[in-house]
């Protein structure tokens, strides 16, 4: 008896052995995709859990978790869709096998033999492959973050990250087996039989109406979403609710829009029966039935990855002039309280400045007085924030300044009118030619304030007013507001000044700020150095993430354009040898599927396109909160990712479509 099962159990390794030689085309090109992804997440807990990162980074490891948490997501998505793909072109192998002895329990031992040699071999690329390019993204990543003195040392192999993977590899394994193992067990093989000759019956038209009804209201839902809040918070409220909205209606108007499209054109007779047009739209209205839920999956990939990677490539190329426009000079110190209505904070900034003086040589000091309020913005009225909710949408943040500071430390020679004041900002009001602050209205003058000693911050404004009068009175009155409302007295008014040393050895002085600091205790003191660190930590580790995960959108749009290219030719090889019997030449055979395959792969790069240009406010007021601003800017780097996604989306069209071709004429 032991010998028999010694038997047995060696001649399903052989039929294993010789079943990942014939089903080669597919086998390789689904375990290298899912060495590359776990790979991926290998890379990324490696970056997490490294002692370097953490120790100097301490944001980039959040967002290198949350990172991870996405990828996983999109991992699982496509392993059960690749899996769910193998195994159904093996359902005829099955039956076979069944019909010709073979009991179930068989099958399941081969399903667990395959199973070990899969999960060894992709647990093996992804660590390999995972550590090599690991080493690189540990340096790309210190590159993006602008930490040049790393060194590749202080990257070394991390079990805990191996182990980590590994947990998630074997796990999502062992869930592909239970789930293969139900399907097998839930089907006789007459059924496995039917099952892969099964071609998509059309849906009822009871049915696709109301997919149609779901598919444009969730559509229309989702671009009211991206298109309706006016600040970045209101933006983070509702881009996770346009994204479901998003995938709903996609799903919908897939499997119901396109096929009566098809319809449509199938009934307009002078087209349909023209010679060129009849083979390529009969085939598609069965392509396009068969294929829908394949379609919008890939629609959405298109559109994560032309929105992630281009706010990436736009924020990498905007962060120097954001740092720059954010903080001008090399030091700046912040006291609390106005030096133009207080002999103390005047007498403060005077000492504080013959300190430093006394410490190191000094270009100037430029003073800068201004007040900083939580605001409702309506329209074009500004009023007191009474909600202690301030992150709400149509709540902004606006900081007000004279007319005079701005002048001085810009070296400009901007004036205003008595009832006049200057505005920019990452708002609506920008647009505005009258604004109501506090029930007094202004007329606007708009201009940029780059380089002015203000913090842009996501949907805040900058107004400068033209005296110390207009200056007080619009401070006052939303004082007496916030009195009103019960607010808590708090000063609002912050006399800052900046300057620079006149030496490149800034260490000497830099070890006098603690001592300042304690001696000023009403002064804050900001190092454009760590603010430039800090800064790039968490731009260069947002772009990071999105490179990472744009690479497995990348990988999952190739995957699916590869299986679907597969499938397709398993299900055309017969209608191919049909058409040939008919008498149809192989040309015209080549050019109509040809023709047919160029729309199905063209249609979800076209509305994934649309779909971000329909999110390009969303886009760019997300952008505004890591600090990029400019139209043009995400407008030339969404360009030229559009241009290089559509070259590699067209190689990988053109390498799926030999392997379809190569199958349909065997």
């Amino acid at each position: 008896m032991k010998e028999v099962n010694d038997l047995t159990f060696k001649m399903l390794v052989m039929m294993t052995t010789r079943q990942f030689k014939a089903q080669r085309h597919m086998i390789i090109p689904y375990m290298l995709a899912l060495s590359a992804m776990f790979g991926m997440e290998f890379i990324l807990l490696s970056l997490g859990f490294n002692d370097d990162v953490r120790r100097h980074h301490s944001v980039l490891p959040y967002f290198i978790y949350i990172g991870n948490a996405f990828m996983s997501i999109f991992i699982v998505i496509f392993v059960l869709y690749a899996n769910r793909f193998v195994m159904r072109h093996r359902q005829h192998e099955f039956a076979l096998n069944m019909i010709l002895g073979m009991e179930k329990k068989h099958i399941r031992v081969l399903l667990f033999i395959e199973a070990i040699y899969q999960t060894f071999v992709i647990a093996l690329l992804s660590i390999i492959g995972g550590y090599l390019f690991g080493a690189i993204s540990f340096m790309l990543l210190n590159k993006l973050m602008k930490q040049t003195t790393t060194r590749l040392i202080i990257y070394p192999f991390d079990i805990t990250a191996m182990s980590y993977m590994l947990v998630v590899l074997i796990g999502t394994m062992i869930l592909l087996f239970i789930i293969n193992n139900v399907r097998l067990t839930m089907q006789s093989p007459i059924e496995l039989i039917q099952a892969q000759h099964k071609r998509e019956k059309p849906l009822s038209k009871f049915v696709t109406f109301i997919l149609l009804l779901i598919g444009l209201l969730t559509l229309g839902l989702s671009y009211y979403s991206v298109l309706e809040p006016k600040t970045l918070l209101g933006s983070f409220n509702r881009i996770f609710i346009a994204i479901i909205y998003l995938i709903i209606s996609m799903y919908c108007l897939f499997l119901s829009l396109m096929p009566l499209i098809l319809q449509v054109l199938q009934r307009y007779k002078r087209l349909y029966y023209q010679q060129k047009y009849f083979f390529t739209l009969s085939g598609l209205v069965v392509r396009m039935r068969s294929n829908a839920v394949s379609l919008a999956s890939m629609t959405l990939l298109c559109t994560f990855l032309l929105a992630t990677l281009s706010m990436c490539v736009a924020a990498y190329r905007g962060v120097e002039d954001r740092i720059d426009s954010l903080m001008t000079n090399q030091y700046r110190v912040d006291f609390l309280g106005d030096m133009y209505q207080s002999e103390k904070i005047k007498d403060t900034v005077t000492r504080f400045e013959q300190d430093v003086r006394k410490k190191a040589k000094v270009d100037q000091f430029k003073p800068i007085v201004s007040s900083m309020q939580d605001v409702k913005v309506n329209e074009a009225t500004i009023e007191y924030n009474q909600q202690k909710n301030v992150y709400k949408n149509g709540i902004s943040r606006f900081t007000i300044a004279q007319l005079s500071d701005f002048n001085r430390f810009t070296k400009q020679q901007i004036t205003l009118k008595d009832n006049e004041i200057a505005i920019d900002g990452m708002g609506p009001l920008i647009k505005k030619k009258k604004l109501t602050i506090a029930g007094h209205t202004y007329q606007v003058k708009h201009v940029k304030l780059n380089g002015f000693g203000i913090n842009r911050i996501a949907d805040g404004y900058n107004i400068i007013v033209k005296n110390e009068r207009q200056f007080n009175s619009i401070v006052n009155l939303l004082a007496k507001n916030k009195q009103s409302y019960h607010a808590p007295a708090t000063e609002d008014v912050t006399t800052s000044i900046e300057f620079n040393l006149l030496t490149d050895n800034k260490s000497q002085f830099n070890q006098m700020i603690p001592k300042l600091e304690h001696k000023y205790k009403n002064a804050t003191i900001q190092r454009k150095d760590e603010f430039t660190n800090i800064f790039y930590q968490v731009n260069g580790g947002l772009v990071f993430i999105g490179i990472v995960v744009s690479i497995i959108l990348l990988i999952g749009t190739f995957l699916m354009m590869y299986f679907k290219q597969i499938a397709e030719g398993y299900e055309d090889r017969e209608d191919f040898r049909t058409m040939q019997q008919l008498g149809i030449e192989d040309k015209r055979i080549q050019q109509t599927i040809q023709q047919q395959m160029r729309y199905i792969f063209i249609v979800p790069l076209i509305v994934g396109t649309f779909h971000t240009l329909i999110a390009y406010r969303l886009i760019k007021q997300l952008m505004t909160g890591i600090g990029i601003e400019g139209w043009d800017l995400f407008a030339t780097s969404y360009v030229a990712v559009l241009v290089v996604f559509v070259g590699i989306y067209g190689i990988i069209y053109r390498i799926t479509s030999k392997i379809y071709y190569k199958m349909i004429k065997i």
